[in-house]
């Protein structure tokens, strides 16, 4: 989250004036797909240490989809020391016939009975 920020500050450029500035939104808790909105852009970021292959969600790739060329991939390498970014416009469809599908197990807690649980308390 913090290089999130820190890619907003380097943006910042790119804005000129100060309703400019506020086009720039780190929005990475939201759960939008993306993590910065930009003027015309929404940008997903990954960062490593030296390098690395991107993993994008379900959720991201299907953003990814459904912006289509409004929508980047910000990878940054060397994240902590020399920062190097390369950014793909359109990742779905740059990326759509190489990308490889990684199943992951996810658990959901369910609660049930929580009306009585609470009201019991």
């Amino acid at each position: 989250v913090l290089f999130r920020s820190k890619l907003c500050i380097m943006l910042l450029p790119r804005a000129t004036t100060e309703d400019e500035h506020k086009l720039i939104v780190d929005i990475s808790e939201r759960d939008m797909g993306y993590d910065v909105e930009s003027f015309d852009r929404h940008i997903e970021v990954k960062s490593f240490k030296t390098t690395g292959n991107p993993k994008l969600t379900s959720h991201e790739w299907e953003s990814s989809n459904r912006f289509g060329d409004e929508y980047w991939l910000y990878i940054v390498e060397n994240s902590a020391t020399e920062p190097k970014i390369t950014t793909i416009q359109n990742p779905h469809e740059v990326f759509k016939n190489s990308v490889k599908i990684e199943e992951v197990m996810d658990s959901r807690y369910v609660i049930e009975d929580w009306k009585n649980i609470i009201n019991n308390s």
